[in-house]
């Protein structure tokens, strides 16, 4: 029933937005035929009815749709992060409270330490395997540093805490 609720929501708002004319344009007849429909002035106003009834009826079911775009959106967006998150669990990498509140060199040192203990783990009981790690330890320290130049860069991060940091890569990498 609350599955998928955001494609039901824009269903909704294009059923509401028929209705609403269906009804505009009968309300407007009714009012037509009920009366003088001689008269000029009653023709006039039902066209102004019917016309600006719809317009307003569909610019609300436009805000109605787009609500439900919304929430497909999110639904989609919390679908992929779940991925991501499982993925995360499936290389053993724990995420803590702690790490996505000081999120950045911090959580990505922690990866690439797991992923170099795991690399050497992996050469050690298969040092024969044809499976090639992407990236090399050279490589992994070019991509810690030009993350850190771009932190620089981009003023997230003090002169200090750069230097400091390529010091610790240089020490932990050399």
């Amino acid at each position: 029933m609350y599955k998928n609720i955001g494609k039901k929501i824009k269903v909704l708002s294009i059923i509401f937005a028929w209705i609403l004319i269906v009804a505009i344009c009968l309300g407007a007849f009714y009012f037509l035929f009920s009366g003088d429909y001689t008269n000029t002035n009653n023709i006039l106003i039902c066209a102004g009815v019917i016309i600006g009834g719809s317009l307003l009826s569909i610019i609300i079911s436009w805000f109605i749709y787009a609500y439900g775009q919304i929430a497909d959106k999110v639904q989609s967006v919390d679908e992929k992060l779940d991925d991501v998150i499982d993925a995360l669990h499936s290389l053993n990498y724990e995420i803590s409270h702690s790490s996505l509140e000081n999120a950045g060199t911090k959580v990505i040192d922690e990866f690439f330490d797991k992923a170099e203990k795991s690399r050497e783990t992996f050469e050690q009981d298969e040092p024969d395997s044809p499976f090639q790690f992407p990236q090399s330890r050279q490589e992994l320290f070019d991509s810690q540093m030009k993350k850190l130049r771009k932190d620089y860069e981009m003023s997230k991060i003090t002169y200090d805490e750069y230097d400091e940091g390529i010091k610790r890569l240089e020490k932990k990498y050399k």
